[in-house]
């Protein structure tokens, strides 16, 4: 577990977006540690099983990224950029990472994570704020897209090899189904007491 020092004023915001917050070698080195990984099928909780399924809405595959020493640059680097940015944004009571990061490819057709909501399911701690970093240079795939639902109209964020969004958990939103090529991620959820 990684834990940081909560926050306490915040002008509020539905999401942001960021870039450079890693170098192009450190980019590198997060994909290569991710692909050095056993991936899996990744799961969605399924609600009416009471528990994690491969489920039809959620096509990829998965590995976890550890909390180690050749990991601990990307959980460092990530926290201390949402630690500042719940500061300034969200003001959300936080307490860290209780869940492993996930390093995730979208690799075929058939490859997509249809609209839902990170809030805690199942033994899940409370979600409060989910990050994506995008680990895939646009020019690498085509569809793909990371979307909100903040209105009426999906919003697409940016695609940019190392943008970083952040956005509350309880935010409705999707990856579209990916076209062509393969589009790579880093996915995690920062955590805290339950809303009130």
């Amino acid at each position: 577990m990684y834990q940081f020092a909560p926050s306490w004023s915040a002008k509020p915001t539905t999401f942001l977006c960021a870039e450079n917050l890693f170098t192009d070698d450190e980019l590198r080195r997060i994909v290569e540690i991710g692909n050095a990984l056993k991936m899996e099928p990744a799961q969605a909780f399924d609600p009416i099983k009471n528990s994690y399924q491969i489920i039809d809405y959620r096509k990829c595959t998965l590995a976890y990224v550890n909390f180690e020493v050749n990991t601990k640059f990307i959980y460092e680097k990530i926290a201390t950029f949402i630690n500042l940015e719940n500061e300034k944004h969200f003001g959300f009571d936080i307490y860290g990472f209780e869940e492993n990061f996930q390093y995730l490819i979208y690799d075929n057709l058939d490859n997509h994570f249809e609209w839902h909501v990170d809030m805690s399911s199942g033994n899940t701690p409370y979600r409060k704020l989910t990050f994506s970093l995008q680990l895939s240079d646009p020019s690498e795939y085509e569809g793909g897209e990371l979307q909100l639902m903040l209105h009426k109209d999906p919003f697409t964020l940016p695609q940019k090899l190392g943008a970083i969004a952040l956005f509350p958990s309880y935010t409705l939103h999707r990856v579209t189904h990916i076209t062509k090529g393969i589009r790579r991620s880093l996915v995690g959820w920062v955590t805290g007491k339950a809303f009130r």
